[in-house]
């Protein structure tokens, strides 16, 4: 329900000209409240801060437990009392578990919420980095990406985005678009690479986004524990697989990336660090398949998570609302599939349709011209016939 409100949020900043940052919610008490404030406001408190979590994140939701399977397990009410020292794992933890319990209490999220969230569980339930993500970790990398992940948290809980602080005046929207570049689709990218044989297809892929130990960026590989290159994937039917549907989406978004497309920090880029995590761990085995009866729990979640993230890539693909835009000469260029699944078709673009009809409109011309010169030399034969026929009988009769 939250992927979908996310979708129809973001469509609804497209056609509104003054768009405002309050999410739909029937309750006009909907906003956020701060990691210090769920800290001292709980169950086990005492005097007027005894104010039990919301019971839709867990009864008592202060005794849930964040960690789990790795030494570091703890509960949620104990990880917000623990200082943070320096630790993304902790840090990400305490703004997330803020996060989801302003969500559980009512208060709407948008799109950039959205992404974050599934990026910090993520990252939160991989037993190799959390907890531990310090200072002096090797995980470098995965550290700077909770940082931005938390970061998005941190700003939903004190009402900078979202729909704002509990008694503060709704906050300015948050920008989702940005300058440079432009965007192809998935089904561009899919077509128009090294290996094809027609000329105007033939271009290779941005060597920025070529993988150690590749040929070039079309075999790079997707998923840590397969041998799918990333060409491979983008011909590959969906058949909705949410490993598939996800995978397309994250390698067409990040050849723009390397193409030169600016992305929306708040939340293209939410999504780029999130979704390759979120593979590796689930893809391409046991895989993420339509839902079905018997689909584990955290394998559904886990679908969700994906399926979000892959709405806000297939977005920002698109041209739609998020990031620079489409390119000009592809603003007719349909993606092959949208995260729902679909047919992909090609059209014309207007420049391309111009010079399309120009170029038949002189075939044309020089046909009639053609035509024209045929039929006037047919003309002139016959009437020199004519007149030679006349003349040879005039020639009989004088003799």
């Amino acid at each position: 329900m939250r992927s979908l409100l996310a979708v129809f949020f973001l469509i609804a900043l497209a056609g509104a000209q003054t768009p405002t940052c309050q999410c739909p919610s029937s309750d006009p008490e909907c906003c956020t409240f701060t990691r210090g404030f769920w800290r001292t406001h709980n169950a086990f408190a005492g005097g007027n801060q005894q104010i039990p979590w919301p019971s839709s994140c867990g009864q008592p939701a202060e005794n849930n437990l964040i960690f789990v399977g790795t030494p570091g397990v703890t509960t949620w009410l104990a990880l917000l009392s623990q200082p943070t020292s320096g630790d993304a794992c902790i840090q990400g933890a305490a703004q997330w578990i803020a996060a989801t319990l302003n969500v559980c209490n009512e208060a709407c999220t948008d799109s950039a919420v959205d992404a974050a969230l599934a990026g910090v569980q993520a990252i939160l339930d991989n037993v190799t980095l959390c907890p531990g993500l310090k200072p002096a970790t090797p995980f470098s990398g995965e550290r700077e990406e909770l940082i931005l992940l938390t970061s998005v948290l941190d700003d939903y809980n004190n009402g900078e985005i979202g729909p704002g602080h509990c008694d503060d005046e709704p906050p300015e929207c948050p920008v989702f678009d940005c300058e440079g570049g432009c965007t192809l689709t998935q089904g561009f990218w899919k077509t128009h690479n090294k290996f094809e044989k027609k000329r105007n297809l033939k271009q290779p892929w941005p060597e920025s986004c070529l993988q150690e130990g590749a040929e070039c960026a079309e075999l790079n590989r997707i998923f840590t524990n397969s041998n799918l290159t990333w060409l491979e994937v983008l011909n590959l039917p969906s058949s909705g697989e949410m490993c598939i549907i996800a995978a397309k989406q994250l390698i067409a978004a990040e050849l723009n990336v390397c193409s030169g497309a600016c992305i929306p920090l708040e939340l293209v880029d939410a999504a780029l660090v999130s979704l390759p995590i979120l593979l590796n761990k689930w893809c391409p085995s046991p895989g993420l398949p339509p839902p079905g009866p018997d689909m584990p729990d955290d394998q559904r979640k886990a679908r969700e998570q994906a399926q979000r993230l892959a709405e806000i890539l297939d977005l920002y693909n698109n041209g739609l609302i998020l990031g620079p835009g489409l390119c000009d000469d592809l603003e007719s260029l349909e993606s092959e599939e949208s995260v729902e699944g679909g047919v992909f078709s090609s059209t014309l673009t207007k420049s391309q349709s111009d010079t399309l009809i120009a170029t038949v409109a002189l075939a044309a011309a020089a046909v009639c011209l053609l035509v024209g010169l045929i039929a006037l030399v047919w003309w002139k034969m016959r009437k020199n016939s004519k007149k030679e026929s006349v003349s040879m009988k005039k020639s009989k009769r004088h003799y």
